[in-house]
């Protein structure tokens, strides 16, 4: 009978955060308050409105028949993994459709998030700077200048999204108007950038909630799992994915869990210079990718055997071409801006928080903005992974990484809050290195179960914070 039952246990508490988080009980889920040098999402207690709960009603629905048919249809893999895509972007853009602006239409808050000069900033950016190669070249001395609330912790290719979105826009005016007319209100006024910025959020929101369940899937049949299906509807529903719409963090999810997908197959040392090539693209995007460099490190270290030296040279030696081909071809330095963002921007607006609290934020924000279960597998993935690998046991690569890499981020310091948003492209990985895990908690259909709690504790996040 206990056993029966054991897979409650991990499901009510599953429960019990998503109900602390929509009944706003304890305040402190939603992020540090402002007297703690952070801030909080908005809790919005307003009923529902009708129109959004009849989207994302069907939006779930549509994504449990979808996945109900790829678990029955093994056979045909490549349509299934595309029909999982498709229904990834559905749910998401019937989970945005909640928020406020978005009733009517899922494009606005999609647009109006792109234009913000609080959220992004960048068409603010390439109004002030239409030379993007002064970006790139004098981005040490330029990065606070620039219209970027997140800027100085970000390289300057962050931008490049928007900057291809609004050259497309420029060039193709005709596109341009029929965007307008597709998604203009009267709040924000038809223009080339407004329908840049409606094409790039559109853009980011397909790399996140299509290319991201692509990958994990893809990751996980190669670790040969079974319940890749109900994994990728857990990861279809990260919340962080579905809140933080659009950003360039979106454009890194699946970077990342491509880069952790060759690192996983790489066997020979041409593989590792692909992933370290890949490490140094995503490198140049965002800084916080030297976690990644740890992970991928340790995957290609616990799966080399006598080869993992000149695998790991590979990896490094990788890691420099894409960087130094970076800096060749642009002019920026990304050993100048890193050093410019340790020495002078961490001390100005993270190392005055609180270490202890931040180390105790960044916990907590993992649970709620990657979703209570997989945050759960991972961290006993992880210390199941440290045990193999003491009794010189096959160790899960892909756990232990995760482990060691966030761990040395966060007890670096560098982060002390909004790691919801901050480690948002970890968590796919996060959901993949829970598996073994969820598995032995979750065996069969439970796994399922556990796929809706997920989903369930996405939706509230966007009714009561997203809006």
């Amino acid at each position: 009978m206990r056993q029966r039952l054991a897979p409650l246990l991990p499901l009510v508490c599953a429960v019990a955060v998503t109900l602390a988080c929509w009944l706003d009980s304890p305040s402190f889920l939603r992020g540090a308050r402002r007297h703690q040098g952070g801030w909080q999402w908005h809790y919005n207690a307003q009923p529902l409105h009708p129109l959004a709960l009849a989207r994302s009603v069907a939006s779930f629905a549509a994504l449990a028949f979808l996945l109900r048919h790829l678990d029955r249809t093994n056979g045909r893999r490549r349509s299934g993994v595309l029909l999982q895509c498709v229904s990834a972007l559905a749910l998401a853009l019937g989970v945005v459709s909640l928020t406020r602006f978005g009733n009517r239409n899922p494009a606005i808050p999609l647009t109006a998030h792109e234009l913000s000069t609080a959220a992004t900033g960048y068409f603010d950016t390439l109004a002030r700077f239409p030379d993007i190669g002064r970006v790139f070249r004098e981005w040490p001395a330029l990065r606070k200048e620039l219209a970027l609330p997140h800027g100085p912790y970000q390289p300057p290719f962050a931008i490049v999204p928007a900057w291809s979105s609004y050259r497309l826009m420029s060039a193709w005016p005709e596109l341009a108007l029929w965007l307008t007319r597709v998604t203009a209100t009267r709040r924000l006024s038809p223009s080339v950038t407004y329908a840049a910025a409606g094409f790039g959020s559109a853009l980011l929101s397909l790399a996140a909630c299509a290319l991201t369940p692509l990958f994990a899937v893809a990751l996980l049949r190669d670790r040969e799992e079974p319940e890749a299906i109900a994994v990728a509807a857990i990861g279809a529903a990260i919340p962080a994915l579905l809140v933080h719409t659009p950003t360039i963090y979106q454009v890194l999810t699946p970077l990342f869990t491509a880069t952790a997908l060759v690192a996983q197959r790489a066997r020979s040392p041409f593989g590792a210079l692909a992933s370290g090539c890949l490490v140094g693209v995503v490198a140049e995007l965002s800084f916080l990718a030297l976690a990644l460099g740890n992970v991928v490190a340790t995957q290609i270290a616990v799966r080399g055997g006598g080869a993992r030296v000149r695998l790991l040279a590979a990896l490094v030696i990788g890691t420099l071409l894409a960087l130094g081909g970076a800096q060749a071809a642009t002019g920026f330095s990304w050993s100048d801006g890193l050093f410019a963002i340790l020495s002078e921007q961490l001390p100005e607006d993270v190392l005055h928080r609180g270490y202890g609290a931040g180390l105790l934020r960044n916990a907590i924000d993992v649970v709620v903005w990657c979703g209570p279960l997989p945050a759960l597998g991972a961290a006993f993935g992880g210390i199941r992974a440290v045990a193999a690998l003491l009794r010189h046991e096959p160790v899960d690569g892909l756990a232990l990484g995760l482990l060691v890499g966030l761990s040395v981020l966060a007890l670096s310091g560098a982060v002390r809050a909004e790691a919801g948003r901050l480690w948002m492209p970890y968590f796919p990985l996060i959901v993949i290195a829970s598996v073994p895990t969820l598995r032995t908690l979750l065996p069969g259909r439970w796994l399922w179960l556990g796929a809706a709690c997920q989903l369930v504790h996405a939706w509230a996040l966007v009714v009561r914070w997203g809006s």
